[in-house]
């Protein structure tokens, strides 16, 4: 080989092999610097919640420039209709210029108007969602049709056994069963002479939402204890008996009112209460909820029936204005009976 070649071949590997330790040495800085720079899991966390803080102060500034009331800062992001989270995770809203001076505007089937004094006495006003499924009710996921079918397979039992001289008043399914207690509600529509189909499905699905008075008032609560006490003597040590529904407190006044008025029969008295509510049984449960707690909750209601009475039993207003729970109601109008119909049997709780 020539010499001039031998030179450039050893000049050509010299620079090839300059250069691959160049480039090793290059990538060597980098990881090391790239090591020097990497995060935890920890500081990553860390500089999250800085940038997150950095963005709530910045929307406090925002909504302070902007001229909003900077009372509930936990609960930033009101949205383009003024809606925003409260404390509770539940949606709200401030009424606008046009409702403080008109009055507030909101749907009352989904949304409720609320009020409550701030510690400077002032009068705090938000028009609140609602839950879809306020009240507690026991429907164990089953449909309302199979509530009313199950119960109205009951009463059929029921018939059935009367007819053919058989025990029928007594507790017949296991006591923690979705069968007893559907038995049991059957056998309380059937003891009050409830046969209005109307009606009867109407009280079965009452039959599903739990009364739960105020603890305080002991006229309701003792009610409740009642209706509880009623449960455990058919059907014994059961978790069915920790609780009554809407529909035995229905019954149980219509019961007592025609044991103490022989002249009108516990299903007329049932009847009216149910028309005075207006509920159906196949409405939504927010509108079930407003009529229960309008009804059941004294003072929670301002407005008169159809036929200008107040309440669930359908007493004057001046009566209404002075009760102070259902049962002062109901005592008001089992005197309105007594001037009626004369004389009562027993007006005390029973």
């Amino acid at each position: 080989m020539k010499r001039q070649t031998k030179i450039v071949l050893w000049t050509v590997s010299a620079a090839v092999a300059a250069f691959a330790a160049y480039k090793a040495y290059k990538y060597y800085k980098e990881q090391k610097e790239l090591e020097s720079q990497a995060l935890d899991i920890n500081d990553v966390k860390a500089y999250v919640e800085a940038k997150r803080a950095d963005e709530l102060t910045e929307a406090r500034k925002n909504k302070l420039n902007a001229g909003i009331d900077d009372e509930d800062d936990e609960n930033p992001g009101y949205t383009e209709n003024g809606w925003y989270t409260n404390h509770l995770g539940i949606l709200e809203r401030k009424l606008t210029r046009e409702e403080m001076i008109y009055g507030a505007d909101y749907d009352m089937l989904t949304e409720e108007l609320i009020e409550s004094h701030m510690m400077d006495g002032e009068l705090h006003t938000v028009i609140r969602k609602r839950a879809e499924n306020i009240l507690l009710n026991h429907r164990e996921k089953r449909a309302v049709p199979d509530i009313i079918d199950s119960i109205e397979d009951m009463a059929s039992q029921i018939r059935s056994l009367r007819n053919v001289d058989m025990e029928f008043d007594k507790r017949i399914y296991e006591r923690d069963t979705l069968e007893s207690l559907d038995y049991y509600i059957a056998l309380l529509m059937d003891r009050a002479g409830i046969v209005s189909s109307y009606d009867r499905d109407k009280l079965i699905v009452l039959s599903t939402y739990e009364y739960t008075p105020n603890v305080h008032d002991d006229k309701n609560f003792q009610v409740l204890e009642n209706i509880r006490n009623n449960r455990y003597q058919h059907l014994g040590v059961s978790p069915h008996t920790t609780w009554g529904s809407i529909a035995e407190v229905i019954l149980y006044y219509a019961e007592l009112l025609n044991y103490n008025v022989d002249d009108v029969s516990a299903q007329e008295y049932a009847s009216n209460m149910l028309e005075y509510m207006g509920v159906d049984y196949d409405d939504r449960d927010v509108v079930i909820n407003d009529i229960i707690v309008s009804y059941f909750e004294h003072n929670s209601r301002n407005k008169p029936n159809y036929d200008g009475t107040f309440g669930l039993f359908g007493i004057t207003e001046t009566q209404y204005n002075e009760s102070t729970c259902l049962n002062d109601e109901y005592e008001y109008f089992l005197g309105n009976q007594t001037r009626l119909y004369g004389e009562i049997k027993d007006g005390d709780i029973v």
